[in-house]
């Protein structure tokens, strides 16, 4: 240990497994850990508590494990009157320039890449907040939770010492978080929580201990909940998730969430939690090059599962700051009820949702009865539509979901019971020059994606990237892994297959293009 380490995280007077490291209060460090390596030792423990300490922001303090692999153990029992005990396995309060990364681990095995084990939390795996920021969690597996397996969020507060209030949006801002290379799994809520879920109230944020802050008028409760700005979630595994796999909120700058797998989310199937990827009021930026399954329809029928509230792979809730521009691209999606969603009202002015296909978004055993679902209401409507509501653009999708397909691109009817295009909406009626159709144009939405593998959409969808002909005429064989093929090679000779049943060319695709991306941009 003395090898990779500065200082051993002490135990705690009085807790046998307790690891703690208190700094001094506030954004001071009565320790300078700046730059310095804190390492916890190997084995079976119960908790790792983290507060008030503080790095730079070119030498940031690291926790890691120390002669192999640490499990925090949130019900592990005490080890001398053998009571059960229900802790936070890892906590994380007033710390800035940190990172908890379970890399690098001497004398382990290669299979051994998570180096921190959080398990059995009555609540969160991994919980950091009281005003937090630039932090990094990396290696790290949170699994078996009664909640959440990371959380990073900070609501505001009230000192408990003067009243005053803390973290309101004003005071504080989360910069800089970022969480990659983790495996969460099994958790009874979301696998990640990162930011807050109320940026569109501009007043309604929960304050914590609110009555010491508020002692005139015993009524006020609330305050406006911070942003954050700069959020990196990538090559992470999330799977066997109750409610949302990947919750964002309150993240209104430099976002991007790219080459997650996640499988088995929102099994509870609970309203406004039934998503893989929530980008929560306030949110916006880059999704991207992520593997969305959810469940098995067959599995779940069978296992009785509840189907009240629809699955959707990526949302996103809006009302963030005007002028912002968000995208969605080149994911792959199985087995949800919603491919993309825009949800809830816009009070922003000018905002920009794009889900394209560059190369392409493949989307395949769909169980909805439509892929994409938007709500267009605006708080800020007036005449100049074109400017104050927000603009959601569908292009350059594969939506494989075979000749059922065609009812979206039909006009509503009595033979399509009135759906066709309106399907695509999730409020009012759907006739034209309604606003509440005003954010999106469903005819470009039905001409610039694949919505189906039969003959007359392939040919469609030829025309529309621009195929080679070259291209078109490849044979039906599986021989481009060996003959160097790119993306766009693969992609067009699956079109060319005309296939109406059969996806599995556009299962190959979508995995071709996602483990290439996550092994060259895999640490």
């Amino acid at each position: 240990c003395e090898e990779i380490c500065d200082a051993m995280i002490p135990l705690e007077n009085g807790w046998p497994d307790l690891y703690m490291l208190r700094g001094g209060g506030g954004s001071t460090n009565n320790y300078n850990f700046a730059g310095q390596t804190l390492c916890i030792p190997h084995g079976h423990h119960w908790a790792l508590s983290i507060h008030n300490i503080h790095g730079l922001p070119d030498a940031p303090v690291i926790i890691q494990p120390c002669g192999g692999v640490v499990t925090l153990d949130g019900q592990k029992l005490h080890p001398t009157t053998n009571e059960t005990r229900n802790g936070t396995p890892i906590r994380i309060k007033n710390c800035t320039h940190l990172r908890l990364t379970g890399q690098h681990i001497p004398d382990v095995s290669p299979d051994d890449v998570m180096g921190i084990i959080a398990e059995n939390a009555q609540l969160h795996g991994v919980h950091v907040g009281g005003g937090s920021s630039s932090i990094e969690i990396d290696h790290v597996e949170s699994r078996n939770h009664g909640y959440a397996g990371i959380v990073v969020r900070t609501y505001p507060e009230c000192d408990d010492d003067d009243g005053s209030l803390l973290y309101n949006r004003s005071t504080f801002t989360q910069y800089n978080t970022s969480i990659h290379h983790n495996i969460i799994r099994n958790v009874g809520g979301e696998g990640m929580y990162i930011g807050t879920s109320h940026y569109h109230l501009d007043d309604g944020g929960y304050v914590y201990g609110s009555s010491n802050c508020f002692p005139d008028d015993g009524i006020t409760t609330t305050a406006p909940e911070a942003s954050l700005r700069g959020v990196e979630v990538y090559q992470n595994v999330v799977e066997d998730i109750e409610l949302d796999a990947i919750q964002i909120g309150a993240a209104i700058q430099n976002v991007r969430v790219h080459h997650n797998t996640i499988r088995r989310f929102a099994t509870k199937h609970q309203y406004g939690h039934s998503n893989g990827i929530g980008m929560n009021p306030g949110s916006t930026g880059d999704v991207y090059d992520n593997w969305i399954e959810g469940n098995d329809p067959a599995a779940a029928a069978e296992s009785g599962a509840d189907y009240a509230e629809p699955v959707v792979a990526i949302v996103f809730y809006g009302q963030a700051e005007s002028n912002e521009t968000s995208r969605i691209y080149h994911n792959s999606i199985q087995n949800v009820d919603v491919a993309f969603g825009f949800y809830n009202t816009e009070d922003a002015m000018n905002q920009s949702y794009i889900f394209t296909g560059i190369p392409s978004t493949i989307l395949r055993d769909f169980t909805g009865s439509t892929p994409v679902k938007v709500y267009c209401l605006n708080t800020n409507a007036n005449d100049n539509i074109s400017v104050n509501y927000p603009h959601v653009t569908v292009e350059h999708n594969i939506f494989a979901l075979g000749l059922e397909a065609t009812s979206l691109l039909e006009d509503p009817s009595s033979a399509n019971n009135w759906k066709g295009w309106k399907s695509f909406y999730g409020n009012g009626n759907g006739i034209p020059g309604d606003p509440s159709t005003a954010c999106l144009d469903h005819v470009a939405t039905q001409q610039d994606n694949v919505w189906a593998l039969a003959v007359d959409d392939v040919v469609d969808a030829m025309a529309l990237h621009q195929v080679p002909a070259t291209q078109q005429q490849e044979e039906d064989e599986w021989w481009w892994w060996s003959s160097g093929f790119n993306y766009e090679g693969i992609f067009y000779h699956c079109l060319a297959k005309s296939i109406q049943t059969d996806y599995d060319c556009m299962v190959g695709l979508a995995q071709y293009s996602y483990h290439s991306s996550y092994y060259n941009n895999s640490t």
